[in-house]
């Protein structure tokens, strides 16, 4: 009788060891870490409170290349719902359109841009619902990440008439604040190639909720991306 109700109940534990192992292994899948990789496509708004002065700037300013690189942890609430965080360099950036140079007795000198870029520490904090549950999956994302300012990087390209070109380093004229808040949407797929990789490719928009300078004309900076990462379930 003993024997019996011994191996009864080592039965049960080996059945409850079977069935309970497959929930584990899934619970420790939900934790994935990942690296990304965006090339960003960037720019400003400008905005300028008094109304007494017009907005020239916005007339010159064009879209520059930048990107969008980092660390990333992911975890999997349930089927539909994932929650991420990560630790990103961030170079933002925009350039002016050409701008005719002349001496002061208005003779052509030839003509300059300017480059100003951003470089920042990102912290984006997102949420991704997925819309098709399969080995090839679809989510949509939406977050907000903190930006703090790290460094920046401002110079002129001059072109002459003569056909000489040069490029000159000099200060910006914004001045960064410290931090700034930047909302970010986006819409992407993912693959899993094997229980533990996975891969996504996510075309991003981001944009400054808060102006990245403190200078009375207001510049609130955006991109568009296509973020690449790679993902290995813990």
């Amino acid at each position: 009788m003993k024997k019996r109700k011994l191996l009864l109940v080592l039965l049960l534990c080996a059945t409850w060891s079977v069935f309970s192992q497959p929930d584990e292994q899934k619970n420790n899948r939900r934790l994935s870490l990942g690296l990304s990789f965006s090339p960003d496509y960037s720019s400003a708004i400008t905005k300028l409170n008094n109304p007494d002065f017009p907005n020239f700037v916005k007339d010159y300013i064009e879209p520059d290349f930048g990107y969008t690189a980092g660390v990333n942890l992911s975890y999997q609430v349930n089927g539909w719902l994932g929650l991420e965080a990560g630790l990103h360099f961030a170079n933002k950036g925009y350039k002016s359109s050409w701008i005719p140079s002349t001496n002061i007795q208005g003779a052509q000198l030839g003509k300059a841009r300017y480059f100003d870029h951003f470089y920042y520490l990102d912290i984006p904090l997102t949420a991704k619902f997925y819309i098709l549950q399969k080995r090839l999956r679809l989510f949509a994302t939406a977050g907000l990440s903190p930006s703090i300012y790290l460094d920046g990087n401002y110079y002129f390209e001059i072109k002459y008439v003569n056909g000489e070109e040069k490029t000159q380093n000099s200060e910006s004229p914004l001045s960064a604040r410290a931090i700034n808040l930047v909302m970010l949407a986006g819409l992407g797929i993912g693959y899993n190639i094997s229980n533990k990789i996975s891969l996504r490719l996510e075309p991003i928009y981001r944009r400054s909720l808060t102006s990245i300078n403190s200078n009375p004309m207001k510049f609130y900076l955006w991109s568009i991306g296509v973020n690449a990462g790679m993902y290995y379930r813990l």
